[in-house]
């Protein structure tokens, strides 16, 4: 089982890599509202991102809360990674 501590900082190399950002400029607490750059499009970019790292497939109604790096954490380890 991954540790929510390595989901997170693989959730926050991927969404920088994303945006195209140094990974100081994301943290636990970014989110699509104060996170400059993430749009809708960056998050559909971010899903297939995280797809890929894990080896996942998201279902719909949990990419819809790909909101923020803790949320995206949380329906990681609950959902896809135990």
């Amino acid at each position: 089982m991954i540790s929510i501590e390595d989901i997170s900082q693989r959730i926050i190399s991927l969404l920088a890599e994303v945006l195209d950002v140094n990974t100081n400029k994301i943290n636990t607490e970014s989110s699509i509202e104060n996170t400059r750059g993430w749009d809708s499009l960056m998050t559909v970019l971010f899903i297939v991102s995280v797809e890929a790292e894990f080896d996942i497939t998201i279902e719909m109604e949990d990419a819809e809360h790909f909101t923020s790096i803790e949320r995206v954490t949380e329906i990681l380890s609950k959902n896809y990674l135990e």
